[in-house]
């Protein structure tokens, strides 16, 4: 009985400690976490600039926040970063830098992908032109 009752206690403690956040492998939904800065940016329909380097420094940008997303079935990372441009529209954000994905196991999957990244507003969306990157 001693045995259960430890197996059982250990089995809660998991579950607390791997919570619900975007990249626990316990979410049963896709996911969009968004941890914007203090400031108001109204949402838009336009192309979110997607990369995974950092900005140069003669890229003038404002800082939005950090974005995570998740998905909870095997499917291409097309599909995530679709999601991920979805969010960063629905924060007002130009772009989303540092762009880092992976796989993980998550709900429905042992190979969901997940990504997160840095939001931000520029200036002048010019100035992207030369850099690697994808317009969602």
């Amino acid at each position: 009985m001693k045995n259960i009752i430890s197996t059982l206690l250990s089995i809660g403690v998991v579950f607390t400690l791997s919570g619900c956040s975007t990249h626990s492998w316990w979410i049963v939904a896709d996911s969009v976490t968004t941890q914007p800065v203090a400031g108001s940016f109204s949402a838009h329909t336009n192309k979110i600039f997607l990369t995974e380097e950092a900005l140069p420094a003669t890229v003038k940008y404002e800082s939005i926040g950090q974005i995570d997303a998740g998905k909870v079935t095997t499917c291409n990372t097309e599909e995530l970063l679709i999601l991920i441009a979805d969010g960063s529209r629905k924060s007002g954000a130009d772009a989303v830098i540092k762009l880092k994905t992976w796989r993980q196991p998550c709900g429905w999957s042992w190979n969901a992908p997940h990504g997160s990244g840095e939001m931000i507003r520029i200036t002048d969306t010019n100035s992207l032109n030369g850099l690697s990157g994808y317009w969602y």
